[in-house]
């Protein structure tokens, strides 16, 4: 049941950004010098998201509620995706950069769901 429930939210989490990144790629082609900013918004938003993504799975958190999750703590989390992803825009470093961001990504969950609670 576990491995369902992964598999679909994986697939839900891969159609999103499928699409919303054909959606910003098209605005980069319609406006060049404006498109890139929310192009980049968007990669450095995924980047979070697919690094505390596995922390949240294993709690059994749904899709919706992890985007959520990441609305409410934008500060937090744009600033931890962004460093992971320009660390895994560098040849070399990104193959030690996703396994490290996956777990700060870990550390990062845990840390902001204890000050919550």
């Amino acid at each position: 049941m576990e491995i369902g429930f992964a598999l679909a939210d994986t697939l839900r989490m891969v159609t999103l950004q499928l699409s919303l990144s054909l959606l910003l790629l098209g605005l980069g082609f319609w406006l060049p010098v404006v498109g890139g900013i929310p192009v980049l918004a968007a990669a450095v938003y995924f980047a979070a998201l697919d690094c505390v993504d596995p922390a949240l799975g294993r709690r059994g958190w749904r899709l919706k509620q992890k985007l959520h999750f990441l609305s409410r703590h934008k500060a937090v989390l744009g600033g931890f995706g962004l460093a992971a992803y320009f660390l895994l825009t560098l040849p070399g470093i990104n193959l030690v950069t996703l396994p490290v961001a996956t777990i700060g990504g870990t550390l990062l969950i845990l840390a902001t769901l204890k000050n919550e609670v």
